[in-house]
């Protein structure tokens, strides 16, 4: 329960270092994607690990209680959508605007099992919610999809555009070679 604070204690301390290979080398996966310039992205790890933390907290403690257990779960997703609009973490404003989306989407389903508990009797308003909730499931996991898959072959791209101009720059240095070759008088060194 510690070792999440005092990892971010330690990035906090050390912000500034996450730039030096040695620190990249150390805490790659950790580290990977926020930002340098702001305090605040040292943060980000400790939230990660202790949203899981209280999520288990929920299920074990309030067991017999699904109600408390979804309040909890939606109060701890307001703090973490709340925390990255604030604290901007990361130095991607595409993975900043992803990771917002995914906790808006994950806060949304949070809402929708509301109606699953105790508070709505009627099975039929369930049956008609659990729709709305794999709508919501299909539409974020349908959002992430397309936008791996723009990413890769943007990426893709410009692999083929950077191999494409370097034979290009090639192509010129030898056309070069061969006018040089051709202009030179016989006899010339």
């Amino acid at each position: 329960m510690a070792s999440p604070l005092l990892m971010t204690l330690y990035f906090r301390r050390n912000h500034r270092k996450f730039r030096k290979p040695s620190f990249k080398q150390r805490f790659g996966n950790i580290i990977e994607g926020l930002s340098s310039k702001r305090k605040a992205s040292s943060l980000f790890f400790s939230i990660f690990c202790y949203r899981r933390l209280f999520a288990c907290l929920f299920i074990v403690l309030f067991a017999d209680r699904p109600d408390f257990q979804i309040m909890g779960t939606v109060l701890v997703n307001q703090f973490v959508v709340i925390t990255i609009g604030l604290a901007n973490p990361f130095t991607s404003k595409n993975v900043m605007r992803l990771e917002f989306f995914n906790e808006s989407m994950v806060m949304i389903s949070a809402y929708n099992l509301f109606v699953f508990s105790d508070f709505v009797h009627s099975p039929h308003a369930r049956y008609l919610i659990g729709y709305a909730l794999i709508a919501t499931a299909s539409f974020n996991i349908g959002v992430n999809v397309l936008l791996m898959v723009y990413s890769t072959l943007m990426g893709v791209a410009r692999i083929y555009k950077l191999k494409y101009f370097r034979n290009r720059q090639r192509i010129r240095r030898y056309c070069k070679k061969l006018r040089v070759k051709k202009d030179k008088p016989k006899g010339a060194f």
